[in-house]
């Protein structure tokens, strides 16, 4: 299971993928690890991290 951290419209909707040293800035903030995914149809991208059920 996964748990949204925050989300940003990304314009123009096209594939996008984020730099690693912006992911391990993520983690370090987190203190967890973290995933992303852009919503093409929406054009958000969302930044979240994984969760135990």
């Amino acid at each position: 299971m996964f748990k949204i951290i925050g989300s940003s419209k990304i314009t123009p909707r096209h594939q996008i993928t984020l730099p690693d040293e912006v992911i391990k800035h993520l983690e370090a903030q987190v203190g967890e690890n973290v995933g992303y995914f852009l919503d093409e149809k929406t054009g958000r991208i969302y930044v979240m991290t994984q969760v135990s059920d």
